[in-house]
Order: C-alpha cells, then sequence, then structure tokens
C-alpha cells in the first residue's frame, strides 16, 4: 500500500525540551493531536503501550518510534518528527539513550506497515540519519521523509 501521507513543518520539532519518556511520548504525539490527525486516545494508547510493554519503542541508537494499536483513535495515517533538545534514556540496554522521537499512527496494520517501512528506509542511510541529528530546516526533514513515500519509476 502506498503511503499518502506527508510530513509538514507543523509535526517537526527540532528542539523538544523532555524531562522522561513519558514526556517525550506525549511531547511529540500531541503534535499528532493538535493537527487532528489523531485523538487524544491514541495519544494515551502510546503512553500505555511504553508503561506496559517498556522501550520496546526504542528500534534503533539513538531512536524511540512511540504507538498504539493501529486505528483506535487514528484519524488518518501520520507521524510526526522530534528531535530532543538533550538525549534521554528510556531504559533501552543498547540503543540508550533516545535523541529522535517519531511517534506513528497507522489506521490499519496495512498503512502502519507501510509508514514504518518509509521511515526505516530514511533512517537506515547513514547520510539521512546525520543530517536529522543536526540540520535546523524542517524542510530539509520533510523533504526526506516524504522523497521515500514516492513510488520509483
Amino acid at each position: 500500500m502506498e503511503n499518502n501521507f506527508n510530513l509538514n513543518a507543523d509535526l517537526i520539532d527540532l528542539h523538544l525540551d523532555v524531562k522522561s519518556p513519558e514526556d517525550a511520548i506525549y511531547k511529540s504525539g500531541m503534535m499528532l493531536v493538535k493537527t487532528a490527525l489523531v485523538e487524544l486516545s491514541y495519544l494515551d494508547g502510546m503512553l500505555h503501550a511504553y508503561k506496559d510493554l517498556g522501550p520496546y519503542i526504542v528500534i534503533a541508537p539513538q531512536v524511540a518510534m512511540p504507538h498504539s494499536k493501529p486505528g483506535l483513535g487514528v484519524n488518518k495515517p501520520s507521524y510526526a518528527f522530534a528531535r530532543l533538545k538533550k538525549p534521554i534514556p528510556f531504559g533501552h540496554s543498547e540503543h540508550d539513550p533516545v535523541h529522535i522521537v517519531i511517534p506513528v499512527a497507522g489506521i490499519d496494520h496495512t498503512s502502519h506497515i507501510g509508514m514504518l517501512r518509509n521511515i526505516a528506509g530514511v533512517l537506515s542511510d547513514p547520510k539521512n540519519f546525520a543530517k536529522l541529528l543536526k540540520t535546523e530546516n524542517k524542510q530539509e526533514i520533510a523533504t526526506l521523509f516524504n522523497n521515500g513515500t514516492q513510488r520509483k519509476g
């Protein structure tokens, strides 16, 4: 399934100031709530998942991808991008501290997997990852992720 979601400046924070993993999940997830892409109940689901299941959302060095069950409280498949002002530990033995938080909201398993595939493609390129950690240009970040959603050929 093609991902027709585009990341924009309203969904990017390059200096998110947080004090805990829960704070990081809440503040990054609020970008999705404020743009009406998800309901507050989805954000609650992300927080409960972290509380119940622990740091499984830390999917790579420096990267957390909070999410909840696809569909529940999701108005449109979406994700946001937050770079933390100061990296913080989430409790993951290998990938802490977290510097980037990408809350993901899928409407179903297919859209969820499509977004994860796109995000993983961006994160797996060392040049892209270096840009994500350093750039002050929100449009540059949006372009990295949005170009990954375009089908080639």
